[in-house]
């Protein structure tokens, strides 16, 4: 699983308008659609964030499909006055399911964008798989 967000992107609609920034997330959308594996689910999870939802070999796949999209959404070179570099860019956070528990998957995919993000955006973070477990069994027994 891929969890992205958009860099910086309420400054984006702050100062690009609502209609440019539903017009990016189109973009990036479409982006992350066309480049991701024949098969996968590509969602919006609402306000800037996506999942790409994939069936692939190993974390280091993962790992370089990740790339591949941050890559690919840079180059589209849309324009953030507001953003280090000055384009819209993407942080990405890479999980891999150990097992069929979702809500292990999801923490570890959203605990590796925080890492993303934190490492200063525009990056790809992947998951510590322990971590992740430690914080699903934490919020499903109220800890």
């Amino acid at each position: 699983m891929l969890m992205i967000d958009a860099d910086w992107f309420k400054a984006f609609n702050d100062s690009q308008r609502h209609a440019a920034g539903d017009t990016s997330l189109r973009r990036i959308g479409a982006v992350l659609a066309n480049r991701s594996p024949v098969g996968s689910a590509v969602v919006r999870l609402g306000g800037e964030g996506f999942a790409v939802l994939t069936r692939l070999p190993d974390p280091f796949a993962a790992s370089l499909l990740a790339e591949d999209l941050r890559g690919a959404v840079a180059a589209l070179a849309i324009p953030h006055p507001r953003a280090p570099g000055s384009c819209l860019t993407v942080s990405i956070g890479v999980a891999v399911a150990q097992g069929d528990d979702s809500d292990v998957l999801m923490a570890a995919a959203d605990m590796a964008l925080y890492a993303a993000e934190n490492d200063g955006r525009n990056c790809v973070r992947a998951a510590d798989p322990a971590a992740a477990t430690a914080t699903a069994n934490a919020s499903a027994t109220g800890t």
